[in-house]
């Protein structure tokens, strides 16, 4: 078996077929790929800095010694915030006018080469480079065979995640007296007991709070623990950023506001430590959009360890919900490591109901800049 890279010319029925086509901007992304030069830059945002190399590089074929025709596919392509997904292998069928997808999956073996042969591109492309720090790629649960030709290739199980939906109930706007501004003149979302929710984009001005406060909720998260440390807070917030539609209003911080506690136990008696300062950002979230399909997709929920069993959870998501019902949508979606018990716990509380399961698979590169001196760029 031959894996290799298509022909120009199989490349014009070949990316149609495997990038869909749900949108002007889908169909942007082809006319872009079917005729940019390798160091051209890509014209959709997400990935400032990758070129059209990186994206058709990865793109493999497979044909039989005795058959030119190519009989499968997968692609490895550059993703938002310096990572990379590695597409399930497709066989294909030859029609009238071109390639389409064949519902049945290429066999074990052909599905392990074509992974070997990308993985061994995308190493040696993307390995110790800015432009990538994590490839992953996403197995259904029953999908035996594309999980163990990725484990066979080296890839790790990274989490089991069960995605949930949440439908949106007619909720009673504040009270008028619980709304306010900040220093920006930007309207509070809402306060109530000893919080305040508060609209805060990724600007420059508020990357590092930011920054902060994605890693004090992840410190002993049970949300993909295995992936803590191994991706940069700047990388992460640009992943954030590009996914779904940039919706600024989405970007919510939670402060809590009552008097501070300080820990008196004995190991601090001589001085007694403030461990929950006025004035703390206790947790937050990031709603991106999805108008095309009617629903907004939580894609970021974190509270810190000290604010954990207070009931802070539940109030980001009725915070979420209002958010999006304002914004027009019909429902929230959202994923959760499935061994995230506590998690699971808050999110049926507040009426989110599993949808499906699907598997992440990983290999990591060097986190080449593991602080925050850069900035996301904003589209």
């Amino acid at each position: 078996m031959l894996i290799e890279n298509p022909t120009p010319t199989e490349s014009k029925t070949l990316i149609p077929a495997l990038l869909v086509q749900g949108s002007p901007a889908d169909q942007q992304k082809i006319d872009f790929l079917l005729s940019a030069s390798p160091h051209q830059l890509v014209p959709w945002p997400g990935n400032p800095d990758a070129t059209a190399h990186d994206f058709l590089g990865g793109l493999l074929v497979a044909r039989p010694a005795t058959n030119k025709l190519p009989i499968a596919a997968v692609w490895a392509h550059p993703a938002p915030g310096a990572t990379a997904l590695l597409g399930k292998p497709v066989s294909l069928i030859h029609g009238t006018h071109g390639f389409e997808m064949d519902l049945k999956p290429p066999s074990m073996e052909i599905q392990s080469q074509l992974i070997a042969k990308a993985l061994k591109w995308s190493t040696l492309e993307w390995s110790g480079s800015s432009t990538c720090e994590l490839l992953q790629a996403v197995a259904e649960p029953n999908d035996h065979d594309f999980s163990s030709a990725l484990q066979q290739n080296g890839l790790q199980k990274l989490v089991d995640l069960v995605y949930l939906s949440s439908p949106l109930l007619p909720i009673s706007p504040p009270a008028a007296d619980n709304q306010r501004s900040d220093v920006s003149g930007r309207p509070f979302c809402q306060e109530n007991d000893h919080g305040v929710f508060s609209v805060v984009p990724p600007q420059i001005e508020n990357l590092e709070r930011w920054y902060r406060l994605l890693a004090a909720t992840y410190v002993e998260s049970r949300d993909c623990p295995a992936i803590n440390g191994r991706r940069s807070l700047t990388n992460t917030v640009a992943g954030y950023i590009a996914s779904g539609t940039y919706w600024e209003r989405g970007w919510v911080i939670g402060r809590d506001l009552a008097p501070p506690s300080f820990d008196k136990s004995p190991k601090h008696s001589r001085n007694a430590v403030e461990v929950n300062p006025i004035g703390t950002d206790f947790g937050g979230m990031i709603l991106a959009d999805h108008p095309t399909n009617d629903f907004m997709e939580l894609i970021y929920f974190g509270i810190s360890p000290l604010a954990r069993g207070k009931g802070w959870g539940i109030r980001i998501l009725q915070e979420a919900a209002r958010l999006a019902q304002q914004n027009g949508r019909s429902r929230i979606i959202t994923a959760v490591d499935r061994q995230n018990l506590p998690a699971l716990r808050v999110y049926a509380a507040a009426n989110y109901t599993a949808l499906e399961e699907r598997t992440v698979f990983a290999r990591f590169f060097t986190v080449s800049n593991p602080g925050f001196d850069d900035t996301p760029r904003i589209r």
